[in-house]
């Protein structure tokens, strides 16, 4: 979801190989281009940040289980 970009594609996915807008670039969409969509716009970044969080939350469990790991 983070690479997987094309510049506008105003209908779903229908399967896992077609492009799809890039959530950050969704988010700059809806903000300059869309007016009255507010709600869009929060679930767009909600979604975004529940993205990068759970991914950073990932690799620090990964991480402290390796050096655990590493120490002996």
């Amino acid at each position: 979801m983070f690479t997987a970009a094309v510049a506008f594609h105003p209908s779903l996915a229908k399967s896992i190989m077609d492009p799809v807008m890039a959530l950050p670039y969704h988010l700059y969409y809806l903000t300059a281009e869309v007016p009255g969509t507010t709600g869009n716009q929060y679930a767009t970044a909600t979604i975004l940040l529940i993205i990068v969080l759970s991914m950073f939350v990932l690799a620090s469990v990964v991480r402290s289980h390796y050096n655990k790991k590493i120490r002996w």
